[in-house]
């Protein structure tokens, strides 16, 4: 019994990230109201300030570590899926756009592709395209409505992609994109369903965990840790999503 009530222990506040899993926390993001997407008005403006905000206060440190550490390219991670790193790596590249950043943004989600949906850009050709030898980096570099901002789409995935991956290949992309941008930010697979983000990690220069509240288990994100502290890659700290709107006075 015990080790089930383990198992099923869902992280729902800050005080477990910080003295349970000693990570530290970048920043907490507002749960989304169901009437985010159909609000309008003061109050749905208001809402998205608060988001803003909250985002801006995760790029500061980030920025900061940018400045000692020579951090460059950044991976958003979660331990399972629906924990919120896509809507962080979207959010987070945006913020960085907005600092006057030339900011980047890569899908490499290959199993559940995302960013092209949210940037209304063609979902080909995308990095899966440009590891096969199929595209070249000018054809799938895409620019969105932000200023300073640009995505680069996931593609079309397939075995002889994942066979790349686990060679190593897609280091020298990466490195190319590192000497375009200003900064790069990439949206990865869960760390624990799959493979791809632990091979995707190696060739960035940190991660950020994104922790949703009541639904992150307290074992799973301990484990994701784990795995990346194995691989010697540095986890900078986490993001937790869906704090009450009470956490804050969003109303300043």
């Amino acid at each position: 019994v015990v080790f089930l009530e383990v198992q099923a222990h869902r992280i729902s506040s800050l005080n477990e990230v910080v003295d349970g899993l000693s990570i530290r926390v970048m920043g907490a993001l507002p749960q989304i109201p169901r009437w985010a997407s159909s609000g309008t008005g003061g109050r749905r403006s208001s809402w998205q300030t608060a988001l803003n905000e909250s985002v801006d206060s995760a790029r500061t440190l980030l920025l900061r570590d940018a400045s000692l550490e020579s951090v460059q390219a950044v991976m958003i991670a979660s331990a399972q899926p629906g924990e919120g790193k896509t809507t962080l790596a979207c959010h987070l590249a945006t913020s960085l756009a907005r600092a006057g950043r030339n900011s980047l943004l890569v899908d490499c989600d290959l199993r559940r592709p995302g960013i092209h949906k949210v940037f209304d850009v063609p979902a080909t050709p995308g990095l899966c395209e440009v590891l096969r030898g199929e595209a070249d980096l000018d054809s799938v570099i895409r620019p969105t409505g932000t200023e300073g901002l640009s995505v680069v789409p996931a593609g079309r995935v397939n075995q002889a992609v994942l066979k790349k991956l686990a060679q190593g290949e897609d280091k020298p992309v990466c490195d190319e994109l590192k000497k375009r941008f200003d900064f790069v930010t990439v949206d990865s697979s869960p760390a624990l369903p799959v493979n791809d983000s632990l091979l995707i990690a190696q060739h960035v220069d940190a991660v950020i965990l994104a922790i949703r509240r009541d639904i992150s288990r307290y074992s799973k994100v301990d484990a994701a840790c784990r795995r990346l502290s194995m691989l010697g890659i540095p986890v900078l700290g986490a993001v937790v999503i869906g704090l009450d709107d009470g956490s804050y006075d969003f109303r300043y």
